[in-house]
């Protein structure tokens, strides 16, 4: 095992893994030991291939793209939702194709939660409060065919 002088350190404690390193690093008050050292010795070539691995490996876990997307609309996609709806001038329920007054609407899944439609803005309109109830699980066909005999 190589003395804390020729690791990384932090508070005067040996860190081998390199997630652990940058959490407690940035997580930290207090300053660091030999972090230039190590940017040097990177840039000389002489680095630990398992340990830049593993931080790739690391970064990649956490990029937007591999992270799962909700079931349920975040607050923030609630109110695009409603800023869209306000920036088209879509009016009208697309349910029941009544007139919708803001004051009185719900973002609905156009493909629903329980088929496995995600909370993303692209899966959500404005309805009616009834027309969500109405509406459930079904998709926009299925509760248009049941109210209109479309």
């Amino acid at each position: 095992k190589k003395p804390c002088s020729e690791m990384f350190c932090l508070r005067n404690q040996d860190i081998t893994d390199a997630k652990a390193f940058f959490y407690l690093f940035f997580m930290s008050n207090s300053g660091y030991i030999n972090f230039n050292e190590f940017y040097v010795e990177s840039f000389l070539g002489k680095y630990d291939p398992a340990v830049v691995s593993h931080v790739v490996e690391y970064v990649n876990s956490i990029s937007p793209a591999s992270r799962s997307k909700p079931k349920a609309f975040s607050t923030l996609t609630k109110s695009l939702i409603k800023h869209n709806f306000l920036v088209g001038n879509h009016n009208f329920c697309p349910i029941c194709d009544g007139l919708i007054y803001l004051d009185s609407t719900e973002s609905d899944h156009r493909i629903a939660k329980a088929v496995g439609g995600q909370g993303v803005l692209e899966n959500g309109q404005l309805v009616h409060p009834l027309c969500n109830r109405l509406k459930s699980d079904l998709s926009l066909e299925e509760i248009r065919a049941d109210l209109f005999g479309e």
